[in-house]
């Protein structure tokens, strides 16, 4: 089973689940660890977390800031069906979590969705741009 865990300081992943389960009407297994909200260490909280999946599990975590402490404490649990991306948008989350569960994420699809992702990051000067497209 396909499991997303999203990582952030603060609440961002809780804001950022609730928006996947409106948006999906709660179809998916997304998991939040709001860091330092809580006396719980961190590395508790993820440890809390990944002792609820089997060891079979296709596992992507998701966290907001390359340099930060939390994408820090994730490191760890990559291997070869854990996948840690980081800086990521709603638009990737959402690719992660419709594509089929009967196929593995790889690599190689998983930075297809990384670069779709930075297409989503726009400036939006003019309404003119939006109509255009």
């Amino acid at each position: 089973m396909r499991r997303l865990v999203i990582a952030s300081h603060e609440r961002m992943a809780e804001g950022v689940k609730n928006t996947l389960d409106f948006i999906t009407n709660s179809s998916f297994s997304v998991y939040a660890v709001n860091a330092y909200t809580t006396q719980i260490p961190l590395e508790n909280q993820l440890q809390s977390v990944f002792e609820e999946f089997e060891t079979e599990d296709e596992i992507v975590i998701l966290t907001d800031m390359l340099t930060g402490s939390v994408n820090q404490a994730c490191i760890p649990y990559r291997n070869d069906h854990v996948f840690l991306m980081t800086g990521f948008n709603i638009p990737a989350a959402l690719e992660i979590l419709l594509y089929p569960q009967d196929k593995k994420l790889s690599e190689k699809e998983l930075l297809r969705i990384v670069e779709t992702a930075r297409a989503q990051l726009q400036l939006v000067v003019s309404t003119e741009e939006l109509e255009d497209e």
